[in-house]
């Protein structure tokens, strides 16, 4: 690998970094930023998801709703790394329309 390729690539991390706002109208580009800082896959849940989730095998609703809610913790989580991701941060981030059933997040 050429040191010319090496320094034309930015990290993911300063990416997320950078978001100027992040809130419900968050994009899916961002998600997949989120996902990839984190070392996994934005558009499936890895193995290790699934043996504790076994219940995303059912259908590939249940998939695209963890993978949201995933995705979307860790975005928050990245904003803002010192400080510590609440469930209530994270359901303030969902957009629509999966945030129309809250108690899905649980807060406790």
């Amino acid at each position: 690998m050429s040191s010319e390729s090496s320094s034309s690539e930015s990290c993911p991390d300063e990416e997320i970094l950078n978001y100027e706002e992040f809130g419900p109208m968050v994009d899916d580009n961002k998600l997949r930023k989120a996902a990839e800082a984190a070392r996994l896959p934005f558009d499936r849940p890895t193995e290790h998801e699934l043996s504790f989730f076994p219940e995303l095998w059912e259908s590939q609703h249940s998939v695209e709703v963890f993978l949201l809610l995933r995705n979307t913790t860790l975005a928050t989580w990245q904003l803002h790394p010192t400080k510590e991701c609440t469930a209530l941060e994270v359901r303030n981030n969902v957009f629509a329309p999966f945030n129309s059933d809250l108690d899905f997040i649980q807060v406790n």
